[in-house]
């Protein structure tokens, strides 16, 4: 979950035809989750440089303040060749 929402806010500082992988993701987890909860994610980008972007994140339970898990990940941005 938290590689395709951090994914997803690379994608909105990314340029048409640009394209990401993910070079690592590190989460944290602090609370435990039942199978059933509805969740919500919230991430933003930390670092956009020309060929990496740092993204970070946390993990709710819906309605809940306290995250359950929080998250930092590095992605590689490849811009095709002009």
């Amino acid at each position: 979950l938290f590689d395709m929402t951090c994914g997803a806010a690379v994608f909105a500082s990314m340029e048409p035809g640009d394209f990401c992988s993910t070079v690592e993701l590190h989460v944290n987890y602090f609370r435990p989750l039942d199978l059933g909860d509805k969740v919500v994610a919230k991430t933003e980008v930390v670092f956009r440089g020309k060929k990496l972007c740092t993204v970070r994140g946390l993990l709710f339970r819906k309605g809940q303040v306290d995250p359950v898990a929080m998250c930092s990940a590095t992605f590689n941005i490849v811009a095709p060749k002009k």
